[in-house]
């Protein structure tokens, strides 16, 4: 993977704003929201897509519930993304980067302090390639930053994404 590839695929995902999505589990603050605020996203998804509106039903039906950002419980939003190809995606905190191999362990916990970034941890499928969390904002925002740093070999957000059912 390049940067180029993943800085160039970034550009295509735009954030569909005033809706945020929270994964099961982490219901939103308010009884009785979920109805609502399942209506306004159909609202502000009107016009998009028919994939989108399939993605919302399905992300909806694994237990998502989608909302004004300021509903969520804390830090548990993901941003409602809508890709070039017409598809939702969700994006948390999440993201993987590359970092230059040439750099030490202590190198690069210094650049991701200076970015404001959190390590979850190595991924050991290649070298200086980790699992980070963004402490402040989208993931999607992070790796558009950290893509502009030099010691970055790529970085992108890691995308929930609804699975389709196939037909047999």
């Amino acid at each position: 993977m390049d940067k180029a590839t993943v800085i160039h695929r970034l550009t295509q995902i735009r954030k569909v704003e005033n809706v945020s999505a929270v994964p099961p589990g982490a219901a939103p603050s308010g009884a009785g929201v979920a109805a609502a605020e399942a209506e306004d996203v159909q609202r502000r998804l009107e016009g998009a897509s028919n994939e989108a509106k399939d993605d919302l039903r399905l992300l909806q039906e694994a237990g998502w519930t989608f909302g004004a950002p300021e509903q969520a419980p804390p830090g548990a939003a993901f941003d409602v993304l809508m890709d070039a190809d017409g598809h939702l995606k969700l994006a948390g905190r999440a993201l993987v980067a590359k970092i230059d191999p040439t750099l030490d362990r202590t190198a690069v916990e210094a650049l991701l302090s200076r970015t404001g970034m959190n390590l979850r941890r190595e991924l050991g499928f290649a070298p200086n390639t980790f699992l980070l969390e963004a402490q402040d904002g989208s993931a999607l925002n992070a790796a558009r930053t950290l893509n502009e740093l030099q010691e970055i070999l790529y970085a992108e957000p890691s995308l929930v994404e609804p699975i389709q059912s196939r037909e047999d």
